[in-house]
């Protein structure tokens, strides 16, 4: 499932981000959920690259 979404993400990064978080140094970093997990990832448009910082549990009460 979490493999599927990143291939998700990879092929439309643009439309894929249920939330952003506001800019910091890099860019905005995308949150997208999957199932009960989170993503968080940075979108680089410019050089087409796509990070994941981290995938951990989504929990509804942070």
């Amino acid at each position: 499932m979490i493999r599927d979404r990143l291939r998700e993400i990879r092929a439309h990064s643009a439309h894929r981000s249920n939330y952003t978080e506001p800019e910091v140094n890099d860019g905005p970093v995308e949150l997208n959920i999957c199932g009960s997990f989170a993503i968080k990832c940075w979108v680089d448009h410019a050089d087409r690259q796509i990070q994941v910082l981290a995938i951990y549990p989504a929990d509804r009460r942070r």
